[in-house]
């Protein structure tokens, strides 16, 4: 079987199946749905990265659920508009997949080779540290452009930080996810999730040199 496989835009991860299958956001939910994949860092923190799938797969995972897989594919975009607002929808497509013994370690790897969409920001947290906000645009011939939030800290957030909107790059990471507080029209407050790749190492292909 063919698989196609968009070599500027390759993840592999490996977790914890999730019983969470649902229908995904906007009309991508007529040809695809979603789970989890509960990925642990050596940190014990665990991510919960999506995975957009098809239904004749849900069915087989959903015999599996608790056990382990290795995945790759890409990780796509899109935008979905509700009652709430415009939203920007992230996961992996999954291209591939295998069983994996429980014992097998957790893979968390992304490739990306694409364009700044726009000047990165960079901030501190409270205790001091830099990190730069990138949002990458990967470029096919033949499929709309996915726009991928990214960061890094400290010496490469300084660095980054100077890149300006267009500048080609090399990225390596892992996606996480991470939650936060959003406040509703009506004043509540609702814990949301946010999905971006978090860069080891970056270069800039044309001078070969971060």
């Amino acid at each position: 079987m063919s698989v196609n496989i968009m070599m500027n835009n390759l993840a592999a991860i490996s977790g914890k199946i999730t019983p969470n299958f649902r229908p995904c956001p906007g009309n991508a939910g007529k040809a695809l749905c979603m789970t989890d994949l509960a990925v642990e860092r050596l940190s014990g923190y665990t991510d919960y990265i999506p995975l957009s799938i098809s239904w004749r797969t849900a069915d087989i995972m959903n015999y599996h659920i608790g056990e382990y897989i290795w995945t790759a594919g890409r990780f796509v975009s899109y935008n979905y508009h509700d009652l709430e607002g415009s939203h920007l929808n992230l996961s992996l497509l999954m291209k591939i997949f295998s069983f994996l013994d429980h014992t097998a370690k957790n893979e968390n790897n992304i490739f990306l080779d694409g364009y700044l969409s726009r000047k990165p920001v960079m901030r501190t947290t409270p205790l001091g540290c830099k990190i730069t906000d990138l949002l990458v645009a990967i470029n096919y011939p033949y499929l709309q452009s996915d726009y991928i939030p990214c960061i890094c800290w400290n010496n490469y957030a300084l660095e980054a930080s100077q890149f300006s909107r267009g500048t080609h790059v090399h990225i390596w990471g892992g996606i996480q996810s991470r939650n936060y507080k959003k406040s509703s029209n009506e004043g509540s407050i609702c814990i949301r999730t946010a999905y971006e790749v978090c860069i080891w190492k970056i270069i800039l292909p044309e001078n070969k040199r971060f």
